[in-house]
């Protein structure tokens, strides 16, 4: 095939790709083939891959992405919202109605301006600034997991190199703070009658918020003093009535908790005139934010929620010393989840512990009775024969 030149806008283009394709590049052979060439690490790779330069690029890219196990890159330039509405489309028939309410609510929380990027220019301080924007803490925790995994897909589909945001850049332990139980007692004492249950089962027994929400009169034993626990309670908002879905605990295990009898009296609220198939909250969640936040602020308590309140149960579990039952009380499967995230230990406590390990210890001086003889007066000393174990002859 005769030798032909490339023309300016090819040239450009050729310049472009190869920028792409670094370490490797295409160039043009005499005899008009496109030649794919890679050296790196010792690897030298040579080949033709076509005399078009659209499918040479596309083939190189296979190639590039072979060598090195890298994602290919597209040449297609698309925006957030653009992919928002691809990947929707194909993802969502697949997962459960739960789940897309949550990313549609995701999707709602980011502004009109964030979604106009084209997804090649995002970058992880944008990201920070657009979820600073939004104010709850978990809300701003669930946007920054959904963005994760939207532009995870962007990559396995080629259209990223590499995503610029992982789940794990936010999730960060929470600070949640710990009070006294005196404190937790007096606050729910504070509440509403309606919310006191809830109250008393995330602060005394370490319950989930969906736990709470799914239990029936016939999970709670107050003969035998032992919560049931064998499903969570989730609700799909803003589908058609709201609806509410029943499913298995976090760890699809089923677990039995003590009931302390500092919480019997709020159980017993909730239990009165209800049949055992009933449940305790037949409306999910209700009011018992907003209540809690109430009392918080008439004890003079920092404002806490109801998963804070279940970080506080375990906390006290664990400053008592016992990190395997703190474990068993919080459902988790791994213990390293209970120590990691869940220890937040009160200021006294570590004070004492400080001064514990680094006080000295006192010497007792011997006490000598006044009356009775000494020990030289009881004890006869031995002879300079048995000191020795040699025996006397006479």
């Amino acid at each position: 095939m005769a030798t032909r030149p490339l023309t300016g806008r090819d040239e450009a283009r050729l310049k472009a790709m190869n920028k792409l394709l670094f370490p490797a590049h295409i160039r043009v052979k005499p005899s008009g083939a496109f030649m794919f060439d890679y050296r790196k690490a010792g690897k030298y790779v040579r080949r033709v891959v076509g005399y078009e330069l659209e499918e040479a690029y596309e083939k190189s890219l296979l190639m590039r992405r072979e060598m090195d196990d890298l994602p290919v890159v597209s040449n297609r330039r698309i925006n957030l919202s653009q992919w928002y509405d691809e990947w929707s489309q194909k993802r969502y028939l697949q997962l459960s109605p739960t789940t897309v309410d949550q990313y549609c609510r995701c999707w709602r929380m980011l502004s009109a301006d964030f979604k106009k990027i084209r997804i090649e220019h995002l970058t992880a301080d944008l990201i920070r600034k657009e979820l600073e924007n939004i104010e709850r803490d978990s809300m701003r925790e669930h946007v920054a997991v959904f963005l994760s995994v939207l532009l995870k897909n962007a990559q396995k589909d080629g259209l990223l190199a590499e995503s610029p945001w992982k789940a794990s850049y936010s999730l960060q332990p929470k600070a949640f703070p710990i009070v006294p139980i005196a404190k937790l007692l007096e606050i729910i004492e504070a509440a509403t009658p309606y919310v006191k249950p809830a109250l008393a089962l995330a602060a005394f027994c370490g319950l989930r918020r969906g736990e709470i929400m799914a239990l029936t009169v016939g999970d709670i034993d107050i003969k035998s003093r032992r919560v049931y626990v064998t499903k969570a309670r989730v609700r799909v908002f803003g589908s058609e009535n709201n609806c509410d879905e029943d499913k298995r605990t976090k760890t699809n295990r089923d677990r039995f908790i003590p009931i302390p009898s500092i919480s019997i009296p709020f159980l017993e609220l909730a239990l009165n005139g209800k049949g055992i198939k009933e449940r305790i909250y037949p409306m999910f969640y209700g009011n018992v934010r907003k209540a809690l936040k109430t009392a918080c602020r008439r004890t003079n308590a920092p404002e806490l929620t109801l998963h804070g309140l279940r970080h506080n149960c375990i906390s006290h579990l664990v400053m008592k010393g016992d990190l395997k039952l703190a474990q068993m009380i919080a459902g988790h499967s791994r213990i390293q989840t209970t120590a990691d995230r869940y220890t937040h230990l009160l200021p006294d406590y570590v004070q004492k512990q400080v001064e514990d390990v680094f006080t000295l210890p006192i010497k007792k001086q011997e006490d000598k009775t006044e009356t009775g003889p000494d020990a030289e007066q009881i004890c006869h000393p031995l002879s300079p024969y048995k000191k020795k174990g040699l025996t006397r002859v006479s």
